[in-house]
């Protein structure tokens, strides 16, 4: 039991703990928190990149019937695919679970043996994500060299989209290698504490009626 001038005590304490309750910035610091983590996965979605543009523009694009011009289309889309796919091995728990190895992307249908003997050929201390980007472009070069591309305005179109989507894939792994800064959360989280524990014992209900930041009690 408290006596009665530890009583005032405390309500003179709690009374100036509730006045300064304000200074503690926690709708600044909540908000500023939310938006960047809201902002980061909107950029992240918008960059998951979809292969459907590049694969409509190098159907309508790069011509021809015979079976020459229907590989150059199906490993145009298959090599943006690769990328996407390797970038993702290193992004995503789930994918690499599906993809473990080379091997496994291999026998998914992602990649041919060679051109698995390709990449070990380069000896590169960075990632080789974006070799198979290299291969489109080289067959977009080859493809408009042997007319299959009508014009080079129509292959600059096919080869911006194959860059687009590059660049795509490049953000995603710039997001997942630089995280939020761990101090954001560690700041949040001590000033959200900090706010309650100032509010246990500013909100506590002031009876005494002398106090004047006395309670008021609907009877």
């Amino acid at each position: 039991m408290l006596s009665p001038q530890q009583i005032r005590d405390f309500e003179r304490f709690a009374h100036l703990l509730d006045e300064k309750l304000n200074l503690i910035p926690l709708d600044f610091m909540l908000g500023f928190f939310v938006t960047s983590v809201i902002n980061r996965w909107l950029k992240f979605f918008d960059n998951i990149g979809y292969i459907d543009n590049i694969a409509l523009m190098t159907a309508a694009y790069v011509r021809g019937n015979d079976e020459r011009s229907r590989k150059m289309r199906r490993n145009i889309v298959r090599y943006c695919v690769l990328s996407q796919a390797l970038v993702f091995r290193d992004i995503s728990m789930k994918v690499r679970k599906r993809f473990p190895t080379l091997d496994s992307v291999v026998a998914a249908g992602f990649m041919m043996s060679h051109e698995k003997a390709k990449l070990d050929e380069i000896h590169y201390r960075y990632d080789k994500h974006w070799m198979p980007f290299q291969w489109a472009l080289a067959i977009c070069d080859d493809a408009r060299q042997h007319q299959k591309i009508a014009s080079d305005w129509l292959q600059q179109k096919v080869c911006e989209e194959i860059k687009r989507f590059r660049t795509n894939m490049a953000n995603l792994y710039n997001f997942d290698w630089v995280p939020l800064p761990i101090m954001y959360a560690q700041i949040v989280v001590l000033g959200v504490h900090l706010y309650f524990f100032v509010c246990a014992i500013s909100r506590q209900h002031i009876l005494s009626d002398e106090a004047p930041n006395k309670s008021k009690v609907n009877n």
